[in-house]
């Protein structure tokens, strides 16, 4: 498998800001699936980044008349630093440091220029909610129950406040007229 990085658009279709390929020869286990993306990677600074995984067929069968199978891959993303107490300073740094190619989810790699007191800093991005796969979600209720029952159940009463609003809204205009 190759996954390729782009930025603003899918990569396939644009511009490929970096690509690697899975399983990474020499490594075993959760790092021959790790990629770590140095800010370099990253340059055009905040907006969104497309990943796109691209499956190669095995080699022993490359003309094979079977239909494809659905692959499930799962991508979790973090954001972790390399910081050394600058005395000087009187504060934490990341000069001279930079994060590894053997960091993992559960361990950071930090490559260093000097020697002193080291932390990193590591935070898990949040999931990005994409409002055209909720569209899909709601039309498969028998593995999403609960979610179609919350929203639905938020909607009739968004509709029974708004139909309350109204009752009263009438009750008032009747007093004005009165008075």
């Amino acid at each position: 498998m190759t996954m390729y990085l782009g930025f603003g658009v899918r990569p396939l279709e644009g511009v490929i800001l970096e690509s690697a390929t899975f399983p990474k020869l020499g490594l075993t286990g959760e790092l021959a699936y790790t990629w770590v993306l140095e800010p370099l990677s990253l340059s055009k600074g905040e907006g969104v980044y497309f990943i796109t995984a691209v499956t190669q067929k095995p080699s022993t069968a490359p003309h094979s008349t079977q239909p494809s199978k659905n692959v499930t891959y799962s991508v979790t993303t973090f954001s972790t630093q390399c910081l050394f107490w600058n005395t000087s300073l009187g504060k934490w740094s990341a000069e001279g440091c930079k994060v590894g190619p053997k960091s993992t989810l559960t361990s950071t790699q930090c490559l260093c220029t000097h020697l002193t007191f080291f932390t990193t800093s590591f935070f898990v991005q949040p999931n990005t909610l994409d409002l055209r796969d909720t569209v899909k979600l709601f039309a498969d209720v028998s593995n999403n129950p609960v979610v179609v029952a919350l929203v639905g159940a938020l909607c009739g009463v968004y509709i029974l406040l708004m139909v309350w609003a109204c009752i009263k809204d009438r009750g008032d205009s009747a007093k004005v007229f009165l008075a």
